[in-house]
């Protein structure tokens, strides 16, 4: 008689296709967020590796991905290292990735 209940195998048969839709749904949701980022441009904000201390550098230089001023950006500071115009590149007081049309209040004019 079925009183509504599951038996063991039951339960773990269900949880077991529950936890691969949630994977798959989980794996999707990564792919169109990764996608979407991509399509939008370039952006060098992740801090995700860096210590507390790397990113309190980061805020406390008031590092952006924009610049205010173009005639400022970090491609044309001294500071700055490119990795190619498709990707951040780093900073020799910036921890963490880069954006090249960036900026800091350590900008100084690339010699």
């Amino acid at each position: 008689m079925n009183d509504g209940t599951l038996d063991r195998r039951q339960f773990l048969s269900r949880a077991a296709v529950l936890g691969a839709t949630a994977a798959g749904a989980i794996a999707a949701t990564s792919f169109v967020t990764a996608c979407s980022k991509k399509e939008a441009g370039l952006s060098c904000t992740d801090t995700n590796g860096l210590t507390m201390q790397q990113i309190q550098t980061r805020t406390s230089l008031q590092y952006v991905d924009a610049t205010a001023n173009p005639e400022q950006t970090c491609s044309n500071c001294n500071l700055f290292t490119s990795a190619g115009e498709s990707s951040c590149g780093s900073c020799t007081v910036v921890p963490g990735p880069v954006h090249p049309n960036g900026y800091c209040v350590s900008w100084v004019a690339a010699s």
